[in-house]
């Protein structure tokens, strides 16, 4: 396994330990009142993507073979951050409405309806994967991925040594780089391209059927999260979390875990993961 396979790995794995922390301080507030639990949650999560950095690069030394101590932090990032949102926001749910099973009553949210879903994203996930494994030519887009990472190190070790020979090698591959860059470009929309229409349709419907009704929890107040706020649809329950409508829940419950699961088949690598059609896994780096 390459090294930054590794490391995205260590960062899903670190998203699932920080997302149990999250819930024994979920559990601590319900059982005695701990103020700002969530808060609490999102801070530690922080910190231990931090630490965990601290200790890959001042412990581990991966700073050299990663190409930088930024480097070691961003590889599998996005991964961490997504699949922490997606995996906090599943378990929470199931986790709010055994703590706090009034407030469910209350405002009417049906169990069985976050099942569903839940099971309605992983299969979008899961088949959109599939679906863009069986369009894409795997073997020649790794090989072109390839041939782009090595042309970017010699352009990088042509800047650093100013060789002027490396220079214009560089400078005359440019042009066959940037043509097998659109080519991967295209056979990463491919799948998107056929799944889009009929997908749009059916979240269209699926939306239209559960408008209104709340079918998941959120940990906190979205609204008070600039970028998370203006993706996720929903509102603040009283007095704890904040509910989820049908298109909220798909996002969360199925982006981080598109990220894994492309890892998995082998149909994410490089800089661009591609997008595979039902908005489960657009684009993501």
């Amino acid at each position: 396994m390459k090294l930054k396979d590794k490391l995205y790995y260590t960062k899903f794995l670190l998203a699932v330990r920080t997302v149990l922390i999250c819930h024994i301080l979920t559990i601590c507030d319900a059982l005695f009142g701990l103020q700002y639990a969530q808060a609490w949650g999102v801070g530690i999560g922080w910190l231990l993507l931090i630490v965990d950095w601290a200790i890959l690069v001042f412990v581990f030394k991966l700073d050299e073979p990663m190409g930088g101590k930024g480097k070691v932090f961003m590889e599998g990032l996005g991964t961490y951050i997504l699949g922490w949102v997606s995996l906090w926001t599943i378990t929470y749910t199931f986790l709010h409405w055994l703590l706090w099973p009034e407030i469910w009553i209350k405002y009417d949210i049906n169990p069985i309806n976050t099942i569903w879903i839940l099971g309605l994203s992983m299969g979008i996930v899961m088949g959109t994967s599939l679906f863009a494994r069986f369009m894409m030519d795997l073997p020649r887009l790794k090989r072109y991925q390839s041939e782009i990472d090595k042309h970017k190190k010699m352009e990088k070790k042509a800047e650093e040594t100013r060789d002027r020979k490396l220079m214009v090698k560089v400078k005359r591959k440019q042009k066959y780089i940037q043509k097998i860059q659109k080519k991967m470009m295209w056979q990463r929309f491919k799948p998107t391209l056929i799944t889009m229409v009929p997908f749009m349709v059916m979240f269209f419907v699926l939306n239209w059927l559960f408008s209104g009704i709340f079918v998941a929890v959120f940990p906190f107040n979205a609204w008070e999260v600039p970028l998370i706020g203006t993706l996720i649809s929903g509102q603040p329950l009283s007095p704890r979390g904040f509910g989820l409508y049908f298109f909220g829940f798909y996002l969360t419950s199925s982006f981080g875990f598109s990220f894994i699961i492309q890892k998995v088949m082998g149909i994410k690598f490089g800089r661009a993961g591609g997008g595979f059609g039902g908005l489960g896994g657009l684009g993501q780096k």
